[in-house]
């Protein structure tokens, strides 16, 4: 393995520590108020099953235009494909739960989290155009993994920072 895939792997298992731990403080602050940790009610429920569903097939379908990539010989590298896949499918489920009034629980902080998805957004803007701007978009005559991996990340932030902006929006105005 070469070192420019260490360091990728090397960042994103940084990221996906940091994450845990940021989760790991709010659930604690959480427990000391006293709010649960999961409030929904039964139609945010019902709305997370059919998004959960939608996803899915989503996701079968991104699945299925892979494969017909692959087939064609198109010059992608295959982990460019399936991140995207699992990415478009997040951007989906999220962004229909935010739409339909059930992403967030009883005590969310919508505005709160908008912050924060907004700044990760940045951070993965910021290494993707550093790429565009070294040029590395290609190894080996395919487009790279390395290269595009947090601009392919950008799709789901963008979507939910969006989605979620316009469902805030359309509650104030119809409060």
């Amino acid at each position: 393995m070469n070192d420019e895939i260490m360091g990728v792997l090397t960042g994103m298992l940084i990221g996906i520590m940091a994450g845990l731990l940021i989760h790991a403080w709010i659930q604690r602050g959480r427990r000391r108020q006293g709010i649960p940790a999961h409030d929904y009610d039964e139609r945010q429920d019902q709305i997370t099953l059919t998004a959960e569903h939608l996803a899915f097939r989503v996701m079968l379908w991104l699945c299925f235009i892979d494969i017909i990539v692959e087939c064609i010989s198109v010059p992608i590298q295959p982990a460019v494909m399936v991140f995207l896949t699992a990415m478009i499918g997040v951007a989906v489920s999220v962004g229909y739960r935010i739409l339909h009034g059930s992403y967030f629980h009883l005590h969310g902080h919508p505005k709160r989290f908008m912050w924060f998805i907004g700044v990760i957004g940045l951070v993965n803007l910021v290494i993707f155009m550093d790429h565009f701007r070294t040029g590395d978009f290609f190894y080996k005559g395919q487009l790279s993994f390395i290269a595009t991996a947090n601009g392919i990340v950008l799709i789901p932030f963008v979507t939910v920072l969006i989605t979620a902006w316009l469902s805030q929006k359309r509650e104030d105005e119809e409060a």
